[in-house]
């Protein structure tokens, strides 16, 4: 399970030649994606949030 701010964004699977997306939730929402290792998966998921408005305001509101 792949987790952003406290919300589950993504769900792998470790498979033969790497780690499988099951599903992928939110800003993230895909499935079927396949990668070499976790540090790729780690890189598509920041991406996708990356390019999400919501998430680029969560982050930019202070932490108290």
């Amino acid at each position: 399970m792949v987790f952003a701010n406290e919300r589950l964004v993504a769900l792998l699977v470790p498979a033969r030649e790497g780690w499988f997306l099951q599903v992928g939730l939110g800003p993230c929402e895909r499935e079927g994606l396949l990668f070499g290792n976790l540090g790729g998966a780690e890189a598509w998921v920041r991406a996708c949030l990356a390019t999400c408005p919501a998430e680029q305001e969560r982050r930019a509101e202070p932490l108290v």
